[in-house]
């Protein structure tokens, strides 16, 4: 699915108590895929109720500290329950 439906709900909805808490698990092959991840970033560090989770699945290895330094793999590798509750502090 897109992730347009979310970013509209975050746009018009936050900070207004509506949620209690806002994951995104967000995941693509590439980083540089990762569309809106400047915005999901900022809204998660202003917002402690906004959650954003990046995954990227086939990503090139780190090379010389540079490269994706984040979660690797499918989002279905974060919705396993040790990974999702080592992120979102709570289980799925």
């Amino acid at each position: 699915t897109g992730l347009a439906p979310f970013v509209s709900m975050l746009r018009t909805y936050r900070e207004t108590g509506r949620w209690e808490r806002f994951i995104v698990i967000h995941g693509t092959r590439l980083c540089n895929d990762l569309g809106y991840k400047q915005e999901f970033e900022a809204l998660a560090e202003g917002d402690e109720s906004i959650l954003y989770i990046a995954t990227c699945s086939r990503e090139p290895d780190v090379v010389d500290g540079k490269g994706w330094l984040g979660l690797r793999g499918r989002v279905n590798t974060v919705l396993d329950d040790k990974t999702y509750a080592d992120h979102v502090g709570r289980p799925l």
